[in-house]
């Protein structure tokens, strides 16, 4: 009797508290519209882990962010024609140059950006993700653990290429991507301290 009790406390408590959670992750205020330049993944990435843990599939409408939670859902638009694409973020991007987005293929052709175009858009949020990724109906996703991050090490130029090589690992960048992001990773100003 005593468990029985135990459990439908338990269980009021949680159907309780639920939509409190959801209500104050609605009552959140939406990030700003950003503006800058949207670009278009790689075709080599196609079927490329994203930092979500979900596949890049370039027949979806996905997009990278630097900072938005997973699962964020982005209306992107290009203010000249007026098209606007609607994308769930699945992934991180460095992006830099005022780069604001990276979408995928699908995403692109309906912006009519084109495959290795760029162009100049505005995003804005519809709806804050929670940090996960809803998993397609058709997917069979493996989940793989990332490389564990280096934290430091030292500043000299091995200290440094293995810093550099870690952060390609972790992005999942193979071939002329990796040997790219070696090379201006390898560019940049030590930071001071060493790190």
């Amino acid at each position: 009797m005593l468990g029985f009790l135990h459990r439908l406390v338990t269980a009021l408590l949680v159907a309780a508290v639920a939509p409190v959670a959801q209500a104050q992750r609605a009552a959140e205020p939406l990030p700003p519209p950003e503006s800058g330049i949207a670009s278009v993944y790689s075709g080599d990435l196609e079927g490329q882990l994203t930092a979500s843990g979900r596949r890049y599939d370039g027949n979806r409408l996905t997009a990278a962010h630097r900072t938005l939670p997973f699962g964020t859902r982005v209306r992107v638009t290009d203010p000249a024609s007026g098209k606007t694409v609607r994308v769930t973020v699945i992934d991180r991007w460095g992006g830099g140059g005022g780069r604001v987005i990276n979408l995928s293929r699908a995403a692109a052709e309906e912006l009519g950006i084109g495959t290795f175009g760029q162009l100049t858009v505005r995003i804005e949020v519809e709806r804050l993700g929670d940090g996960e990724v809803e998993e397609p109906e058709d997917s069979s996703v493996v989940r793989e653990p990332l490389a564990p991050r280096l934290e430091s090490t030292a500043n000299d130029s091995t200290g440094r290429h293995a810093q550099c090589s870690n952060e390609a690992e972790i992005l999942g960048l193979r071939d002329q991507w990796r040997d790219l992001h070696m090379r201006n990773c390898m560019a940049r100003k030590p930071a001071p301290g060493g790190r």
